[in-house]
């Protein structure tokens, strides 16, 4: 990295080269980051970047992509159960979509959560971190604000829209950064990427805005100005009388504000007719005042000067709006160089109240909590010297604004702690009360002051809905003449908004078994209702005889869990008319696929048969149903099915860990219960674990879904698996697949670098030992051998193009289907010149054997005084004239 053309406050960056990542071709000449170092506003910096081609081909189609962000990190303890505002200024153009937040700590200890900074910028904006849920006496917290910036209006480069680079060359490309006005000062960074279909590379940003920040702050208000034309409110209490609250003027950053000065438009804060002087006065040296303008001149970097505004607020009116306004202006303020401020006072006789308490969230029925309470005038100023009878009143609401009040008896201890305005009390929540998020109302008087504090609490306890009854299963009114021999089914449904799972008993009654009999065995029946669920229970009845107005009625028991005017039963009105014998038609030969029962006949009447009765052979007989319902006089079977619904797709790197969601529910006509899920097809080193509660049952038509969290080794091979999900009860075994892909972790992917080039060598000999042996073969093993070299090549190529888009996982899968290829020619190759071999060992053999065995005979000959002695003279001639020679010749010559 080269640096010229600097102005403002910059220095040049390292010049070291980078060590290329792997699989990359392209590399920077950038060792650690493009540092623009230190720059003033309205400052320009230029630096130089050396894009190099390391490849062997040429590169086109490269794209430049740039980022930048402006970034706030704070660090603080959290010791008490409270939130905390923290503030800091943005550059123009921010929207509240640009501003991410990310917060470090352990997390073991709670849950600590924030709300979203709002951007009206160039300003100031508050990010409020909420602690109130941790356990904790001493928390550090990390918080990370990073703002996306508009790259285009800080960095312009030479790089046109696309760049080719060929084969082992370089390109020098320039970078100016430019620092516009209305930015906040502080820390930068962001990227520069290359890229194109091949690959990426991609370098740090870094560098330091040099700014002074002009904020306008108050001793009486948290809060600071945020934005340049602002309603600004101070409050005053109704029995103090003379008040002075301090304007201060802050550098919040490096540099040096220069011509601050502070003009108000009147020296009264004024209401209709009416007004209250205001007396401005320095309250830091080198300030001076004179009439309604303060002069500040230069306020140096993180320090503040302030003017003191004195007023008195007796016999003035309470509740209405004071007004006057001011400007405040500089020569080089940032984000905001020119404030002007309409400035209000409030007088009135409410508290601030804020509480929290000690239960990390969780506050059950019967428990006794410690609440937290800080209690303050709205000036600031802390209340003290209260006790037991200033909390005059408790009240816990739900979402509707519903109210329990808590009886005094419930309060059990009020004590003023040793800091100033802050109260403990000790509450014990009632033990039938219900669950879920509610809100605890708070009310403290003393004197003339008074407020209603209202805590966000969660109670873990049940809370039950109005039973309601199921769509299509509600009591209507029956004609029995059209109504035929089937049983009516009542069902009721009950949902626990609570936190806490419950157990209640629902019992149906009706005006009489005499018109309306309840078939079911139990009339009473238990709901297990887990909490943020819901439970139903159903009843068949069977219609008797006529009766008008026949109520029929749920009512539930167990537990005091609704809230004042939420009724725990439910009932409906309906009209039975006459009754008449009903004989139903002969049944055919045919049976009913979905039933169990007996032929029937007709010659006896149905309708004075049991409901678990049909006619057999002239009379009313049982019908066995052990794992169904009656209904009509037959026995229906349950069916037992279980539907995957949604099949995930999964991928997860080598060593890493990974939860993934099943779908599922029951799709059949009878609830299933005690059932478990195992996953099959991981590799022995890899695990998984169901992270979800089972349920007890699952209700047909319910949908429901798992978290299973996959642990994969860090040998697992890489690939693709197929993993089985085996869904197991009593009644039925199902499953389904979904495909686990597993992708390689950095030193897999590193790897490649070594195993590439050794591959690639394999290949070439495979396709030597082919052509040097290629002759030896038949058509069909030639041609076999021939299409799987071609193939080899084929997934060589595109193994090739894989890596170098990045896709390690298909590399990897064609490495594995490379090898399988050459395992199997090696094969073939190998049985082929183990025959070749074997020919030529038999002949060898028998050549052996020969020679023996005319050693032998020879030897026979030569010591045999009767012998032909062959090596004798004449012998030889004869032998020669016997044409053995020339025929021992001839074999050997025949055996080559």
């Amino acid at each position: 990295v080269t640096a010229n053309n600097i102005t403002g406050e910059s220095n040049p960056a390292d010049n070291t080269l980078s060590n290329t990542t792997f699989i990359q071709d392209f590399s920077t000449n950038i060792s650690t980051a493009l540092d623009f170092s230190s720059i003033a506003i309205a400052g320009t910096s230029t630096r130089s970047v050396l894009l190099t081609n390391n490849a062997h081909i040429n590169q086109s189609s490269i794209t430049e992509t740039i980022t930048l962000k402006k970034v706030y990190n704070f660090t603080d303890n959290f010791t008490r159960l409270e939130t905390r505002s923290f503030y800091f200024a943005l550059p123009e153009n921010t929207t509240t979509d640009d501003i991410t937040v990310t917060l470090s700590y352990n997390t073991s200890q709670g849950n600590i959560t924030y709300t979203q900074p709002q951007a009206d910028s160039p300003g100031i904006t508050e990010l409020i971190i909420d602690a109130k849920k941790m356990n904790l006496s001493s928390l550090p917290v990390n918080i990370t604000v990073e703002i996306d910036l508009n790259e285009t209006q800080w960095v312009s480069s030479d790089f046109t829209a696309t760049q080719t680079l060929e084969n082992k060359s370089s390109k020098v490309f320039n970078y100016t950064l430019t620092i516009p006005d209305n930015i906040s000062a502080g820390d930068y960074k962001g990227t520069l990427t290359y890229s194109n279909e091949n690959n990426t590379i991609t370098e740090n940003i870094t560098f330091t805005v040099n700014a002074s920040e002009l904020w306008i702050m108050s001793d009486v208000v948290e809060a600071p100005i945020m934005t340049s034309s602002e309603t600004y409110t101070f409050y005053a209490n109704t029995e103090t009388g003379q008040n002075n609250y301090s304007l201060i003027i802050k550098n919040n950053n490096g540099g040096t504000l220069t011509a601050v000065s502070m003009n108000f438009s009147s020296l009264n804060f004024t209401y209709e007719n009416e007004n209250i002087t205001i007396t401005l006065t320095n309250g830091t040296d080198g300030v001076t005042v004179a009439g309604n303008t303060a002069s500040m001149g230069a306020i140096d970097a993180y320090t503040n000067k302030s003017v003191i505004l004195s007023f008195n607020v007796s016999d003035h009116t309470k509740d209405v709006t004071y007004s006057t306004t001011f400007n405040l202006t500089t020569s080089n303020g940032e984000p905001i160089e020119n404030y002007s401020v309409t400035l209000n006072l409030v007088i009135t006789d409410t508290l601030d109240i804020k509480m929290t308490h000690s239960s990390v969230e969780k506050l059950y029925p019967g428990n006794t909590t410690t609440f937290e309470m800080d209690v303050s005038y709205r000036d600031g100023t802390p209340v003290t010297g209260m006790n037991s009878s200033n909390l005059t009143a408790l009240a816990i609401k739900d979402s509707l604004s519903n109210s329990n009040s808590i009886l005094s008896s419930s309060l059990n201890n009020f004590t003023e702690t040793a800091t100033p305005g802050t109260y403990l009390l000790n509450i014990t929540l009632p033990g039938n009360m219900v669950g879920g998020n509610l809100k605890l109302d708070t009310t403290i008087s003393i004197e003339n002051y008074s407020a209603t504090e209202t805590e966000n609490i969660v109670v873990y306890a049940p809370y039950l809905s109005t039973p309601t009854w199921i769509s299509g299963k509600t009591p209507i009114n029956i004609n029995i003449d059209t109504f035929g021999t089937g049983y009516a089914t009542y069902e009721i449904s009950i949902t626990n908004n609570g936190l806490e799972d419950i157990t209640v008993d629902a019992t149906l009654t009706v005006c009489s078994e005499t018109y309306l009999d309840i078939t079911s065995t139990e009339h009473t029946k238990s709901l297990t209702i887990p909490a943020g669920s819901f439970d139903t229970k159903s009843w068949t009845v069977d219609p008797k005889a006529n009766k008008t107005d026949c109520t029929v009625t749920v009512t539930v028991t167990g537990g005091k869990f609704w809230f004042n005017g939420t009724s725990s039963s439910i009932f409906k009105i309906i009209d039975l008319t006459t009754a008449s014998t009903v004989t139903p038609p002969a049944d055919d030969d045919e049976e009913d696929a979905s039933s169990s029962d007996p032929t029937t006949t007709s010659t006896c009447d149905l309708s004075m048969c049991d409901f678990d009765e049909a006619c057999v052979d002239g009379a009313c007989k049982f019908i066995p149903c052990d794992d169904g319902y009656y209904s009509g006089h037959k026995c229906i079977k349950y069916i037992y099915s279980i539907d995957f619904t949604q099949i995930p797709k999964v991928e997860i790197v080598q060593g890493n860990s990974s939860t993934i969601k099943i779908n599922y529910k029951n799709t059949g006509t009878k609830l299933i219960k005690d059932f478990d899920f195992i996953l099959e097809g991981l590799d022995e080193n890899s695990s998984y674990e169901i992270l979800t509660v089972l349920p007890d049952e699952i209700l047909d038509d319910e949908p429901q879904v798992i978290t299973v969290l996959l642990n994969i080794s860090d040998d697992a091979p890489v690939g693709r698996r197929n993993i089985t999900v085996k869904f197991n009860s009593d009644k039925l075994t199902t499953s389904t697949i979904f495909v686990l892909s597993i992708l390689p972790d950095a030193e897999s992917i590193a790897e490649i670098d070594d195993w590439m080039p050794v591959l690639e060598q394999d290949i070439e000999e495979l396709k030597k030992q082919f052509e040097d042996i290629e002759p030896r073969f038949n058509n069909t093993n030639y041609t076999y051998l021939n299409d799987t070299v071609s193939q080899i090549n084929i997934l060589y190529d595109e193994m090739k193009n894989a890596t170098l888009s990045g896709d390690f996982l298909t590399a990897y899968e064609k490495k594995a289907q490379i090898e399988k290829l050459m395992a199997e020619a090696n094969k073939i190759m190998d049985d082929q010149l183990f025959k070749q071999g074997g020919t030529l060992r038999y002949i060898m053999t028998i050549f052996i054997v020969l020679l023996i065995a005319a050693g032998a005979y020879l030897l026979y000959d030569q010591s045999n005084p009767k012998g032909y002695h062959i090596f004798e003279k004449g012998n030889m001639t004869k032998l020669m004239q016997m044409r053995l020679i020339p025929f021992i010749q001839n074999r050997r010559s025949n055996e080559n």
